[in-house]
């Protein structure tokens, strides 16, 4: 997976194994899907594909 988070030193092997297992099924709350976007565009969290908008199906 690569991010940094997971080159902290307080978090357990374990916990980083489960981070990266493939299977493992990871929840953004809004708040940081938010927060992310906003240092997105403050160009803060350099990204190197462009957004992917909604297909706009419902």
């Amino acid at each position: 997976m690569g991010c940094a988070p997971l080159a902290d030193d307080r978090l357990s092997q374990t916990h980083r194994n489960s981070i990266e297992d493939e299977n493992t099924e990871l929840f953004l709350s809004p708040i940081r899907i938010l927060e992310t976007h906003l240092l997105i565009e403050k160009n803060r969290l350099p990204v190197d594909e462009a957004p992917v908008l909604g297909s706009g199906k419902r």
